[in-house]
């Protein structure tokens, strides 16, 4: 195992949220820098904006992606919601959906390791805000049907990844 000392020389040499803040404001869209490790932005999407927020934490070399959906979780949908987020987790090939702290709304989070990376590249930062938006806007009915509606986590899973086949 490698010592803490040559983890050290590998690690991340600037902070990435620089590097971020940059990309938003050449899309021009809205963010704020709330910390030295912390940006919250929003981004345009089919089913709403969906506020994105990133998380620096230095001390591990992790860039960690958020982002929330503007649903409120009622306690009557609480228990259909969590086996939602289940089957929604077992379809993700990277990151997961979670509750917010308070219960209150899902969300995507995904965690990237950034040990041996001399800075973030702008070809990756694009890849991971669109897997991260695809996935949000990929999933967005099955919430919807579940929290809002009287589906099922089965049924709305099984209605939001439908494909259309044929043209209208």
């Amino acid at each position: 195992m490698p010592s803490r000392s040559s983890l050290e020389k590998a690690s991340y040499h600037h902070n990435p949220l620089d590097v971020i803040e940059d990309f938003i404001a050449a899309q021009e869209w809205p963010c704020q820098r709330v910390s030295h490790d912390e940006l919250v932005m929003e981004a345009p999407g089919r089913w709403c904006d969906y506020q994105i927020s990133f998380y620096w934490q230095e001390d591990l070399n992790v860039l960690q992606i958020y982002t929330a959906l503007d649903f409120k979780i009622t306690q009557d949908r609480l228990d259909e919601t969590v086996r939602l987020l289940d089957l929604v987790n077992q379809r993700l090939a990277f990151g997961h959906f979670e509750m917010s702290d308070d219960n209150a709304a899902p969300a995507y989070r995904y965690a990237q390791l950034l040990t041996g990376q001399p800075h973030l590249k702008s070809v990756f930062l694009e890849e991971l805000m669109e897997y991260a938006l695809s996935e949000c806007e990929r999933f967005y009915p099955a919430f919807q049907f579940t929290i809002l509606g009287s589906k099922t986590a089965a049924e709305a899973v099984e209605i939001a990844l439908l494909d259309t086949l044929g043209e209208a």
